[in-house]
């Protein structure tokens, strides 16, 4: 995968290794920095919401099941603070499922 990157850096400047080398550099730092922000934990596994858990969603976001409005992300993110062991994709979906079951 490096090599594909330095190869494509070497083709776009057209043989000049100072700037290959810094096109590389930079693909890397923009590569890194895109993974740091979409991190997902690796070993999440499935399991059932717990009372609390629940309870805790229906508090933070009570108000907006009722009336059908999906919460911001910052709110969701909010929500996370007192749900560590939930990903944002997991209280997301919980919050759409109980909008569902509400109709």
């Amino acid at each position: 995968m490096v090599y594909n990157y330095m190869s494509l850096c070497y083709n776009i400047h057209s043989g000049s290794l100072f700037y290959s080398y810094f096109c590389f550099f930079f693909i890397v730092i923009i590569l890194f920095i895109s993974n740091r922000f979409t991190y997902r934990p690796v070993n999440v596994k499935r399991r059932r919401w717990t009372e609390d858990e629940l309870r805790v969603l229906f508090e933070a976001f009570g108000n907006d099941i009722t009336t059908k409005v999906m919460p911001p992300g910052y709110r969701l993110r909010e929500a996370l603070r007192a749900l560590p062991d939930r990903t944002l994709a997991q209280v997301r979906t919980q919050v759409h499922n109980y909008m569902k079951k509400v109709e």
